[in-house]
């Protein structure tokens, strides 16, 4: 368990203890059980949503590729064409030039 897991669990603790009749804290054992399945269920929350945020980043990269072919095609099918109607290479080339 790392730093920041720890202060977790103590807030997390902190919120669900009791008090005396002093104004103290009391933990009881059922509290820290209480506290170890919250951070469970966060735990298998935020890994939940990591694996559905790195879906998201892959659907968007495979997005972006597939639209990239389409482009690339396109522009492909342009020079050739503009092959076809007997525009120079270095017309061509400085008509379609990408710029980055």
């Amino acid at each position: 368990m790392d730093r920041k897991d720890e202060l977790y669990k103590k807030v997390i603790a902190d919120l669900i203890a009791g008090t005396d009749e002093e104004g103290n804290v009391i933990i009881t054992d059922e509290d820290w059980e209480n506290v170890d399945l919250i951070g469970e269920e966060i735990n298998a929350q935020v890994e939940k949503e990591n694996r559905k945020e790195k879906l998201r980043d892959t659907q968007s990269i495979q997005e972006y590729a597939r639209l990239n072919r389409v482009t690339n095609s396109e522009r492909s099918k342009n020079i050739h064409q503009q092959n076809i109607d007997g525009m120079s290479l270095r017309e061509i080339a400085r008509k379609n030039r990408v710029v980055n």
